[in-house]
């Protein structure tokens, strides 16, 4: 009796070991890794519970990850398997240490490609390693300024709102302005619309030359810019109504900080190079609250008056052949009285320009016989002087506006050219020196002189 109960107990005990699955034609043997979320590494230590989610028992299963590979000394593989009973819903709790705790949902089917499924290797499991708390160091607040902001019908700019290389020109802080561009001939364009004039505290600044202002006022006396409609001087007469004013050209105020409103502003550069190559530039500006004064000079033979943009591309506003000299002067006086009733203006600028190019070509003709050879040489000289003088006086009334302008312009050019022309039935040796009537057989020369000159007034 007593060896009968003795095997009774083995038989039991061999039932429920093995991680309580009995080994059935319908158990599922599932296997997996589990790998860091954020760099996909595997992780070699992991605890994973599977629960029936179909099921109304607690019964559950559970897998530690583990090396399952034969020669660990040569290389491991870190896996989790245990056996379900049969194909079902389960889910799968995953826990590792420094990571935060996931689940996820499978669901096993029981037939696969035709065949009972014995097998089921998941996909891999990536969980999120937990955060860690840091303390932070000290944290620093900076005040930001507004770049541009919308006054009315007025586009009002913050020139200390945009950083620029040191010694920069006003023409680049306008080139970093949102919406605004420069064009080869030194026109500015705001959000496409035409910059008709250039103002310096609400006054016309070298009218018709903005670029005696681009080049020479330094970036860092300037406060703020606006971009507006100006109406016309004598506009306050007449009652005009919103269609009227659309009319109006655009205008750039450029308004200067506080501290260089009165007094002295003087900046000048020279240069030399190879080839007898020079630039040199001077200007001055003098400001009060009731009169101006703006002389600058200049004169360069480098073929291009080009500047770099922000963005390293180069603008060119000249010829790049042949050699031209440039000339540049000028000088604005405006004064005005205190009440500001009455406003006198005298201008007087000048440029000259000379350009010459020589041009050397050797051609050969292959012909049966014998070959022509060809030789030529031409030569231009072109040379543009102006000159344009004006003084203005306004009165403003109440009811009356007056007006007086006398003005005057002077305009010469001149143009030249020569070419020679020479065929020989022989390689020529050497011409250089040679008088032109004996060695070249053509001769064109051209001469044009125009003079303009002109005056005028205005009431």
């Amino acid at each position: 009796m007593k060896w009968k109960f003795l095997l009774f107990f083995f038989l039991g005990s061999l039932a429920i070991c093995g991680n309580n699955v009995r080994e059935t034609d319908d158990s599922v043997k599932i296997s997996g890794q589990v790998k860091n979320a954020l760099n996909g590494n595997i992780i070699e230590s992991a605890r994973i519970t599977c629960v029936n989610i179909d099921s109304i028992s607690s019964e559950h299963y559970v897998s530690f990850v583990k090396d399952i590979s034969n020669v660990p000394h040569l290389w491991h593989e870190y896996m989790y398997e245990f056996k379900v009973p049969k194909s079902a819903k389960y889910r799968l709790y995953i826990e590792s240490e420094g990571f935060d705790k996931d689940s996820i949902t499978i669901e096993i089917p029981e037939r696969q490609y035709g065949r009972r499924v014995r097998e089921w290797e998941m996909e891999d499991i990536f969980i999120i390693p937990k955060r860690q708390a840091e303390n932070l160091g000290t944290a620093v607040v900076r005040a930001t300024r507004v770049m541009v902001v919308m006054k009315g019908d007025t586009l009002v700019y913050n020139a200390s709102a945009f950083k620029l290389a040191e010694g920069s020109m006003l023409d680049a802080l306008i080139a970093r302005l949102p919406g605004a561009k420069i064009d080869e001939n030194g026109q500015i364009f705001i959000n496409g619309k035409y910059v008709n004039s250039l103002l310096l505290n609400g006054k016309d600044f070298f009218k018709g030359q903005a670029h005696v202002v681009l080049k020479n006022l330094p970036a860092y006396t300037v406060n703020k810019i606006k971009f507006y409609q100006k109406e016309a001087d004598d506009a306050y007469l007449v009652k005009r109504d919103q269609i009227d004013r659309q009319g109006d050209p655009w205008v750039l105020d450029v308004q200067l900080k506080r501290e260089y409103s009165t007094g002295w502003l003087v900046n000048a550069e020279a240069g030399f190079g190879s080839m007898h190559r020079y630039i040199g530039r001077a200007f001055a500006l003098r400001f009060t609250e009731v009169s101006r004064l703006i002389t600058y000079a200049g004169s360069n033979n480098l073929n291009n008056s080009s500047s770099a943009d922000l963005d390293g591309t180069w603008n060119s506003f000249e010829k790049n052949v042949g050699r031209i000299v440039n000339k540049a002067g000028g000088i604005d006086y405006l004064k005005e009285n205190p009440l500001r009733h009455s406003q006198f203006r005298l201008h007087l600028s000048g440029t000259h320009q000379s350009y010459s190019l020589e041009e050397y070509s050797n051609q050969t003709l292959y012909l049966l016989n014998p070959n022509v050879y060809k030789r030529t040489f031409s030569q231009s000289q072109d040379a543009n002087s102006n000159i344009n003088a004006y003084a203005q006086l306004q009165y403003r009334m109440k009811k009356m506006f007056l007006f007086m302008k006398l003005e005057s312009s002077y305009e010469r050019q001149n143009n030249k050219s020569f070419s020679r022309e020479a065929s020989f039935d022989a390689p020529p040796r050497n011409i250089v020196g040679e008088e032109p009537s004996t060695v070249f057989t053509k001769v064109l020369m051209h001469i044009n002189q125009e003079i303009h000159l002109s005056a005028g007034y205005r009431i």
